[in-house]
């Protein structure tokens, strides 16, 4: 999980995986602190999250924030606080007045309106990352709805149209139609039966003039035996998808992911791990620096849309398997480094 230090609120990752913390470290400033409500948060990792998750939803904070309130790091006066513009004079001049009803209906701080500048290009920015109508990015800007939220419920829209859309456009099948294979099944028979037919007339009219009976039963033994075989109609060969394996612990957390393609192995990663927000898979890019048989697995998580990611993806010279993490702690993404120019960049859908 990631806290935000009272001090410098500077955000720290720190492993809970096993069991709740009873003291952190900021990694910017050392400052440390003891956690008596570490204990009366819930046991597993997923029940941790969604716990600050909704402290988060419901106080409109970032999730590090939220974490430092329920650890009772930060006090919720004090999270409340560090967004709030010191005089009305700055507030007037540095946020749009666009976020004002948002700002007077208790949805949002002056911070958070300052922070996002321009209303309409805040709207845009989230509709070009997440493909979201105008209406639904609008409704994020002014935090009448998460990001999380509108995803899921835009992708529940789109799947139900599709499937609108199937049913709609798939023929209903004659009442007396034949399925088309017998028919099929049926022409090669008639074929066949047609193609013997002719080929013992041929060799009978050839062998009518032999002198001897036996010649006969030579030719209509020789019929038999070259009697061409029935025909086979084919099946269309269809390409399988690449096969991923996801390796999780006893607290669903992904520890490992195999595969013979890196872009299926980002998708497994963002699809599983259930501990972060919505991730997004964006693109398979070379290591920097630049390194054999190893790739890195750029994405972007719904909670911070402004940061990306990256996992390092490695091919094991024994299997020729595409892999991470190692099948015993969990794969944590780290800061996306800055690419070079000549970077190859393959986008991942």
């Amino acid at each position: 999980m990631y806290f935000r230090c009272g001090e410098c609120w500077a955000s720290t990752w720190v492993d809970d995986s096993d069991a709740p913390v009873s003291r952190v470290s900021c990694e910017s400033c050392s400052r440390t602190y003891d956690l008596p409500a570490a204990m009366v948060l819930r046991q597993t990792r997923k029940e941790r999250h969604e716990q600050a998750l909704a402290r988060a939803d419901s106080d409109g904070f970032d999730l590090p924030t939220a974490y430092s309130v329920v650890l009772g790091i930060l006090s919720l006066e004090q999270a409340q606080g560090h967004c709030h513009v010191p005089t009305p004079r700055r507030s007037r001049a540095d946020y749009d007045r666009a976020f004002g009803p948002a700002i007077a209906a208790g949805r949002m701080t002056v911070k958070q309106a300052c922070e996002r500048g321009k209303r309409v290009g805040y709207a845009r920015e989230i509709m070009k990352h997440h493909d979201l109508p105008e209406r639904v990015a609008f409704q994020i800007a002014d935090n009448e709805t998460s990001l999380g939220e509108a995803i899921r419920r835009c992708n529940a829209a789109k799947e139900r149209a599709r499937q609108e859309e199937l049913t709609r456009k798939s023929p209903e099948p004659a009442p007396n139609a034949l399925p088309r294979r017998l028919v099929v099944g049926a022409l090669c028979a008639v074929v066949l039966v047609s193609v013997v037919v002719t080929f013992s007339i041929l060799r009978g009219t050839q062998v009518e003039g032999s002198a001897t009976l036996p010649g006969i039963e030579v030719a209509e033994t020789e019929a038999r035996t070259e009697a061409p075989a029935p025909m086979t109609v084919g099946k269309p060969v269809r390409r399988q998808a690449p096969l991923v394996r996801v390796t999780t612990d006893d607290d669903g957390r992904v520890t490992k992911i195999s595969g013979s393609d890196p872009a299926a192995i980002l998708r497994a990663y963002c699809k599983t791990e259930p501990s972060f927000g919505i991730l997004t898979p964006l693109e398979i890019t070379s290591a920097v620096p630049p390194y054999p048989g190893i790739r890195l697995g750029i994405l972007r998580d719904s909670d911070r849309i402004e940061q990306r990611y990256a996992v390092r993806i490695r091919k094991d010279r024994r299997t020729r398997q595409w892999m991470v993490g190692n099948g015993s702690q969990p794969i944590v993404p780290i800061r996306a480094p800055t690419l070079p120019e000549d970077a190859r960049r393959i986008p991942v859908h």
